[in-house]
């Protein structure tokens, strides 16, 4: 029951947009039909453009990337979110006359709504107050496991929090949101076939760097992520025509600081923080080794590779064929170097209210071993399912052997009862009756002696009148 991989579940999270949703022009490099553009699955994307009028209408939004996408039948349903997680744990509590507002820029129209709470005890409280006023396309609240506060909407309009009360690091102690933080939307693809979505730019054929892909692609959160081709060794978006198979790899930015040292939360690659107190990581080498020194909780395996414009980046591969999942974290944390730092953006970020990309079965079977670990309650709770379910697959292997096993023996009992009678069918056809046969004998020797005597007492009379004559 356990597959040679376990691909995801189809579906890809991409980070926030790049580009923001108001302004007179179309801030994209794939707005134009004489600049790259997108290829998703190996298929051209229409031209993204602004397509709604009115006072905002000459600005490009996320809706307009989903319409381009979904219009394009690149066998991906693609939708907008926002998901925004608080920095820390807050408290709750806000006084009567501080103020934590959340602001929605709304789609289409660019219209700011502004969403004010004041005077809360508790992060309950906050959550309450904001899903009174706002909505699933403005803004919802709840509070998830680690106790912090998650803003989201089903949208993608921006969402921008800011305070009256903030401390040195710009965060409101009782909601743990950031002071001034603007938070676009996110794409999300859902994969409408079997097979892995690849996400590449027709920046090779135009004779473009990845550098220059990697920049635009940005713009709509994206990242360079594509399968490796069956026998192809090159990872390289169109270095061979042939299948893609459930295996990731995923390329950072160039231009970064490798310098600039990473900080605890700054970067999560599959949920796991990649920091450990004491380390350092000043250049771009210890980076990577960090990052795998984690590989058996992430699944990850990271190089530092020259793209073709000769910079250093990060080059991320999955190693058990997961889907790549790369968190950067909130507000402050870019304070410690943040993209700058790495080049990597976000992706396959979310939880399981929207689906994120997290491990599950693909067509391969099962859950595939490799990568797994006890080195946490989650992981020690997938390790075992997965040999659960490898036991059952036994279990039902054994049943259905002695199924086969008892039928194969009545099947031999029955050809043998055949067999004993097509014998003595036979063996009454073709074999002589003895004692038929030695009575017919006898019967016919008498039936031969009493004629032949009988001849020879005929023979008699006419001698004896012979005898007489004479």
């Amino acid at each position: 029951g356990l597959g040679t991989a376990a691909s995801g579940n189809n579906v890809f999270i991409g980070g926030r947009m790049g580009f923001t949703d108001t302004g007179s022009t179309v801030s994209t490099t794939f707005a134009t039909s004489s600049s790259m553009s997108l290829v998703i699955n190996g298929t051209v994307i229409t031209v993204i453009g602004s397509n709604t009028s009115g006072a905002n209408g000459s600005a490009l939004d996320i809706n307009d990337v989903v319409t381009a996408v979904n219009n394009s039948r690149a066998g991906v349903k693609a939708s907008a979110f926002n998901e925004v997680t608080a920095a820390y744990a807050g408290s709750g509590v806000i006084g009567t006359n501080d103020t934590f507002v959340v602001t929605v820029t709304s789609l289409d129209d660019g219209v700011d709504y502004a969403f004010t709470v004041s005077n809360t005890n508790s992060l309950q409280e906050v959550a309450d107050k904001v899903n009174a006023q706002g909505g699933e396309g403005s803004v919802q609240a709840r509070i998830n496991d680690e106790g912090k506060l998650v803003l989201f909407n089903n949208s993608g309009a921006t969402i921008t929090t800011t305070t009256n009360v903030a401390t040195t690091y710009g965060q409101n102690a009782g909601t743990g949101f950031n002071d001034g933080d603007i938070f676009q939307g996110m794409l999300k693809l859902e994969s409408e076939t079997d097979n892995p979505i690849s996400i590449s730019t027709t920046a090779k054929q135009l004779g473009l760097s990845d550098g220059a892909a990697n920049t635009a692609l940005a713009t709509l959160g994206l990242v360079q992520i594509y399968g490796v081709r069956s026998g192809d060794t090159s990872t390289a978006p169109g270095a061979s025509t042939e299948v893609f198979t459930d295996a990731y790899t995923y390329e950072g930015a160039g231009g970064i600081t490798s310098t600039l040292e990473w900080a605890a939360g700054e970067i999560k690659i599959n949920g796991v923080d990649i920091y450990r107190s004491g380390q350092i990581t000043d250049t771009l080498a210890k980076k990577v080794q960090l990052v795998n020194t984690f590989a058996d909780q992430t699944g990850v395996f990271a190089a530092a590779v020259s793209n073709d414009a000769g910079e250093m980046i990060i080059q991320l591969n999955s190693v058990n064929n997961r889907p790549i999942s790369v968190d950067l974290g909130n507000g402050v944390l870019g304070t410690y170097g943040g993209f700058a730092s790495h080049g990597l953006r976000e992706v396959n970020v979310g939880d399981a209210y929207y689906d994120a990309t997290t491990p599950g079965y693909g067509a391969g079977g099962g859950s595939s071993l490799t990568g797994m670990n006890v080195l946490s309650a989650a992981s020690a709770t997938s390790a075992l399912s997965a040999i659960d379910n490898a036991i059952e697959q036994v279990s039902q292997s054994r049943a259905q052997l002695g199924a086969y096993q008892n039928r194969l023996i009545a099947t031999v009992n029955n050809l043998t009862n055949v067999a004993t009678n097509t014998e003595a069918a036979k063996s009454r056809i073709m074999d002589t009756d003895y004692s038929k046969e030695t009575t017919k004998l006898a019967k016919n020797q008498i039936i031969q002696q009493a004629a032949t005597a009988m001849l020879a007492q005929a023979n008699q009379a006419p001698q004896m009148v012979l005898a007489l004559l004479k």
